[in-house]
């Protein structure tokens, strides 16, 4: 079997203070099945510049976005995870979904 990536991110969620609360109990369990890796970003440490640092892995040098604006953003050269993932081997089925 393939190996299987869900990604969760909740976006401005302190997960210091939310998790073994008891206020998230899915999301606890989630973690306590999985593999829970913990991020620590660069700042500013706003939607933008966040979001695509953790979906491209790059640097906010590298990526270019200072805001939540992304004018002058170089994200082209940055690839997505998922991107990467499918142009390494087109069998792979990827899926996206936010709210």
């Amino acid at each position: 079997m393939k190996p299987k990536v869900c990604l969760i991110g909740i976006d401005g969620l302190r997960l210091d203070l939310a998790r073994g609360t008891g206020k998230m109990p899915t999301l606890d369990a989630v973690i306590g099945e999985g593999v829970f890796n913990e991020l620590t970003m660069e700042v500013p440490t706003l939607s933008g510049p966040g979001w695509s640092t953790l979906l491209t892995g790059a640097t906010h040098a590298e990526h270019g976005v200072k805001d939540n604006h992304f004018v002058g953003h170089q994200l082209l050269h940055c690839p997505d995870f998922l991107s990467r993932a499918y142009f390494a081997d087109q069998a792979t089925t990827t899926m996206v979904a936010a709210g």
